[in-house]
């Protein structure tokens, strides 16, 4: 059979009989001189070691998908799809016309912050010009 007559527990945690040589789990299928967290095998050469056998290799990462076109963002951070009016995130319910008038609340207050720094820019540059005529010289901005 292999070593010893017990069951094996592979490394993703399923237990298997003593006559398989690979981990039945779907999506596993690790060799048993891999996978056997029981059995005290020397792991492959290079492979990091988990209790003396070569670790499973890592899951490929899933690919992220953009949101549908026309979701909203809610003042808490979840992204809804354009059919929902309220926000699905758990304890929140905030609804769209929420988020959309807190969004223009914001956008607002930005470009307030902008039309003024441009103010200052534009008066700062209106200064520096008058100085230079002042001292009879050419204003050059750079």
């Amino acid at each position: 059979m292999g070593p010893g007559d017990a069951n094996w527990r592979c490394l993703c945690g399923n237990e298997n009989y003593p006559t398989r040589t690979t981990c039945n789990m779907r999506g596993c299928r690790l060799p048993r001189i891999q996978g056997d967290v029981t059995f005290q095998g020397a792991a492959a050469p290079g492979a990091p070691a988990f209790r003396g056998v070569a670790a499973p290799p890592a899951p490929a990462p899933r690919a992220s998908r953009p949101p549908p076109m026309g979701s909203w963002k809610c003042v808490c951070g979840n992204v809804n799809f354009p059919k929902r009016d309220t926000c699905n995130k758990n304890n929140c319910g905030n609804t769209r016309l929420t988020s959309e008038v807190v969004d223009a609340e914001i956008l607002k207050l930005n470009m307030a912050a902008a039309a003024a720094a441009l103010e200052f820019d534009e008066a700062s540059r209106l200064k520096r010009e008058l100085e230079a005529l002042e001292m009879g010289q050419r204003y050059a901005p750079y």
